[in-house]
């Protein structure tokens, strides 16, 4: 099953290996499930497995960071251990502060072996749920916070690292939740994450199908046409549909397809009143779909 890379996964790439970027902010639909492809074998996988081994399976080093985890070391823990940064505090930061430091260093030690000659390795970050590290805060005067925000920059606008080979990956739900120094950097390249297409749907579809034969029994043969009627939908919310369905012993009916669009622009309409700060409007849009449900 050879599948495509979708557009924006190809527009990264290109970014990349132009140079004209190795920050990015990634934003949108990420929560969502993406489909995998990996030469005539595919799976269905998160946007960070998606990061992982699609747009940086040659990467030796690969670090990830959050709130509630901390760092953590996905691939090349070996090559990190390396480091005699790492042997003077081999326990990895969890604070914002001591983690974006601790990180920088390490950044800077690659960079420079590479300047020097030496080999060095390769290095991929990614931060998830970057908009709870590096939040946008209206009005609010913040050293600490400010500090952590150009040091993340930093990553992106020093020449050093930026001629180095690191990618560095913020992922944010909303780019406007994001602080306006990340924003707004002119080296830093923002990217939407779209809701997947109607050959994504039908790629996922496939992959599906053989895990659910009962819901999709009837459907056998037009995966083509189903994959246009699920359009506009998040891939989870279909994957979650057909795996009840399926364990239910049902067969999908045109009334979960209605049900499921018009729950897709409920959330439509949610997250464009959260982005106008109208919470009213989105509470009742909530209490409105429990009524009908």
């Amino acid at each position: 099953m050879a599948v495509k890379l979708p557009q924006w996964a190809e527009r990264l790439i290109d970014l990349y290996e132009s140079e004209t970027a190795n920050q990015f902010i990634l934003y949108g639909n990420v929560n969502d499930r993406f489909v995998l492809p990996s030469g005539d074998t595919c799976k269905i996988g998160s946007l960070y497995d998606f990061l992982r081994d699609i747009l940086m399976p040659r990467f030796e080093v690969l670090l990830s960071y959050d709130l509630g985890n901390g760092i953590r070391v996905e691939r090349g823990g070996e090559l990190l251990s390396q480091w005699q940064g790492f042997k003077e505090s081999p326990e990895l930061p969890r604070a914002p502060r001591q983690a974006i430091e601790f990180l920088t260093r390490y950044f800077r030690y690659t960079a420079n072996l590479a300047r020097l000659g030496q080999q060095a390795p390769r290095v991929g970050f990614v931060m998830k749920a970057a908009h709870l590290v590096a939040p946008a805060l209206p009005g609010a005067l913040n050293y600490d916070l400010n500090a952590l925000a150009l040091l993340i920059r930093d990553w992106a606008t020093d020449d050093l690292l930026s001629r180095h080979q690191l990618v560095t990956w913020l992922v944010a739900d909303n780019l406007n939740d994001l602080h306006p120094l990340l924003v707004n950097n002119g080296r830093t390249s923002a990217m939407q994450i779209p809701l997947p297409s109607v050959d994504d749907l039908h790629s996922a579809l496939e992959l599906i199908a053989p895990k659910c034969p009962i819901a999709l029994e009837q459907k056998k043969g037009e995966l083509d046409a189903l994959a246009h009627q699920f359009a506009g939908a998040t891939l989870t919310s279909i994957e979650s549909l057909l795996k009840v369905k399926n364990h239910d012993g049902q067969r999908l009916a045109s009334s979960d397809l209605r049900r499921l669009d018009r729950l897709h622009r409920i959330r439509a309409h949610a997250r464009r009143c959260l982005r106008a700060g109208q919470t009213q409007i989105v509470a009742a849009a909530g209490s409105a779909a429990l009524a009908r449900e």
